[in-house]
């Protein structure tokens, strides 16, 4: 990553719409929906990092912020590279990203945070989100009462207290519906559809 992407920033605990809402965006052509979770959920499970990504996933931990980083600039190149992704066009919409404090420092310099997006919603109704998304998605992390759990905690004591870190943050309230939610962000933005 060398260049310093227009960023903004989905932040939340799992279950609260980050990747719903920013793939909306992404939809529109404003922005280019990144999600730290898909790139795991992608990578190549025969490979030593493969299998050390999806036991930490299945076991709802996060993954160790220089692995992340380093799939992060890989992915990200290679995108922009295959002509997906236009850095100079769209914002980076980054979903799930970043999660500890020194994913904060080790990125600084590669994103011109333009804005802060906090979707909450109670714990939950997130949980029950999450759930339903397993069902439907077949997906192992979603479908393990024990993993919701350690991932809730997760994001307490790693991330959450990350929002105080940026004054251009936007609180939006993410239990209306989807698309009461979407017109919210859009507003925020200063896109009016």
């Amino acid at each position: 990553m060398s260049e310093l992407y227009k960023t903004i920033i989905f932040l939340g605990k799992p279950g609260c719409g980050k990747g719903t809402q920013a793939k909306k965006i992404h939809d529109l052509g404003i922005g280019f929906h990144f999600s730290t979770g898909n790139m795991f959920r992608n990578i190549d499970e025969t490979t030593d990092v493969g299998r050390y990504v999806k036991d930490l996933i299945d076991r709802g931990k996060y993954v160790d912020s220089e692995t992340t980083v380093i799939l992060m600039q890989r992915t990200l190149n290679k995108y922009v590279q295959d002509g997906r992704y236009n850095p100079n066009r769209q914002y980076l919409l980054l979903d799930g990203f970043p999660r500890t404090e020194d994913q904060v420092e080790m990125t600084n310099g590669y994103f011109n945070i333009v804005k802060v997006l906090h979707l909450y919603v109670p714990e939950e109704v997130a949980i029950q989100r999450l759930r339903e998304r397993g069902k439907t998605s077949e997906r192992e992390d979603d479908q393990n009462e024990a993993t919701l759990q350690e991932r809730m905690e997760t994001y307490k004591q790693e991330t959450e207290h990350l929002l105080s870190k940026y004054p251009n943050k936007y609180d939006v309230d993410t239990s209306p519906p989807v698309e009461e939610v979407h017109q919210k962000i859009l507003e925020i933005l200063g896109y009016a559809l």
